[in-house]
């Protein structure tokens, strides 16, 4: 994966691997009730509270790494030599720029970081952290994608880029294409009437 091969300081929600350690280090303070593991245990909310994404489609959602770090993934170019088994017109990740910007449902990640900022609300009485989970569910529902193919990217646009809307699909890693396409364009009322001849 592009993004592991070089430290910048910074943590991936991919993988729920900042969520399952946050998920163990609130049961050990559940279960011990000791000072270091609640100073842990808040750390591990407010960096996923400083996380989430402000304002536009993106409102609610996580990056798939905090913090940003400008250039950390610039490019990803095709293997030497291109698999013979791949269509020449599929694109592959990195046609929308450094994803680890990107809002990313991939691994999913919007759910665990739910799940855990659900957990923390239950077990502690937290519920200041209704209001995120809430504006995480609100962000799945901008970024659903209409018909007849529903679903969700991989990654999904934080800002609108190279004429492509805020929330669209986006591409990821070399390996991951945009997932859905755009929405084609309706027609409009007088090219879907009929003719008469």
């Amino acid at each position: 994966m592009e993004e592991f091969q070089h430290h910048h300081g910074n943590a991936a929600f991919d993988d729920a691997g900042t969520s399952t350690a946050a998920q163990l280090i609130l049961r050990l303070y559940l279960e011990r009730r000791n000072p270091v593991f609640k100073a842990s245990l808040h750390r591990v909310v407010d960096f996923m509270l400083r996380a989430q994404l402000r304002g536009g489609p993106a409102d609610g959602g996580w990056p798939q790494c905090f913090p940003a770090f400008s250039g950390a993934v610039t490019q990803a170019p095709w293997p030497d030599e291109r698999p013979s088994w791949l269509p020449s017109d599929v694109g592959h990740g990195m046609e929308d720029g450094d994803y680890t910007r990107h809002v990313t449902c991939n691994d999913d990640v919007l759910g665990e970081n739910i799940k855990f900022l659900l957990m923390c609300a239950s077990a502690l009485g937290r519920r200041d952290l209704n209001r995120p989970v809430l504006r995480a569910m609100a962000c799945l529902h901008r970024l659903r994608q209409p018909g007849p193919q529903a679903g969700w990217g991989l990654q999904h646009l934080t800002r609108a880029a190279n004429g492509r809307p805020a929330g669209a699909p986006a591409g990821a890693r070399s390996y991951e294409p945009r997932a859905l396409p755009p929405t084609p364009p309706r027609p409009t009322s007088a090219s879907s009437s009929p003719t008469s001849g």
